[in-house]
């Protein structure tokens, strides 16, 4: 069954996070079910459980995300490592919105 947009808004535990926490385990779940389900405007925000709204969580994008061939649309926020897309890129994306996140210097040679 093909979805047209899936929203994820989530407050993570930091402390437990480096230790495979369940919370992020049910996060990459469900962006690993709303890929396989093709969506196409993905919109993923991911706060610490203190609530603020400008910090990032540690938090790795799953490969299948990286690798979607339905995605349109992806805004990302309050992510702490976004991995280069350079050997991997999106080749249906037509909107990327990052906000709150770090990256890394290769992470634009995909869209070239």
């Amino acid at each position: 069954m093909a979805i047209q947009c899936f929203v994820v808004h989530w407050c993570l535990d930091q402390s437990s996070l480096n230790n495979g926490s369940k919370e992020e385990y049910k996060v990459i779940s469900w962006l690993h079910n709303a890929l396989v389900c093709n969506v196409k405007d993905l919109v993923l925000i991911l706060r610490p459980d203190n609530g603020a709204f400008l910090d990032a969580v540690d938090f790795t994008l799953p490969p299948s995300l990286l690798c979607s061939t339905s995605l349109e649309f992806l805004m990302i926020h309050g992510i702490n490592k976004v991995p280069s897309f350079s050997s991997i890129g999106f080749s249906s994306l037509k909107f990327l919105i990052l906000s709150v996140v770090r990256i890394l210097e290769s992470f634009s040679d995909w869209a070239l």
